[in-house]
């Protein structure tokens, strides 16, 4: 897996997971890309319209050693982060509001562009009957040629 030094500046800004969808829209279309945000005089964030004092100091006080430990999490679960202007990361994803940052994904991403793709999001203290529906509804939808993804959070989510 290669990282490049523009990948750590993507997983950097996904690592800010307090920061709403529009205030990474605001950034982006500020600074043209994190790496640029992360650069910049971060004086300058609190003159961005929209973007609360919270958020510009969290921006302000996290550096990229917040990367190291994502990327070690990464190769040891053979996890691909796949940052949004990679050319596999999914178009039909990148066109909608506040779309995340990176993809985390185990194994190859599939052409989910034109495929059906479903998220199974649950309960994260799951009877036995709603992990084994969970995962039946799973099966079910990729024997149909189907993609299932997971915020891979506890309880049902993982179960898929």
């Amino acid at each position: 897996m290669k990282i490049t030094e523009t990948d750590k500046y993507w997983i950097w800004l996904s690592s800010l997971s307090e920061l709403r969808s529009r205030t990474v829209a605001l950034l982006l279309s500020r600074f043209g890309d994190p790496g640029m945000l992360y650069r910049s005089d971060r004086t300058v964030l609190g003159s961005v319209r929209g973007i609360s004092k919270r958020e510009a100091e969290m921006i302000r006080d996290t550096d990229l050693s917040v990367v190291d430990p994502i990327m070690c999490k990464c190769m040891e679960q053979n996890i691909v982060p796949v940052c949004f202007p990679d050319p596999a990361y999914p178009e039909r994803l990148r066109n909608i509001y506040g779309p995340p940052a990176v993809l985390y994904c185990r194994g190859n991403l599939p052409p989910i562009d034109d495929r059906a793709v479903i998220a199974i999001i649950g309960t994260r203290k799951a009877s036995s009957y709603g992990m084994r529906m969970a995962r039946k509804i799973a099966e079910e939808t990729v024997s149909c040629g189907g993609i299932v993804v997971s915020l891979l959070t506890p309880g049902i989510d993982r179960t898929v």
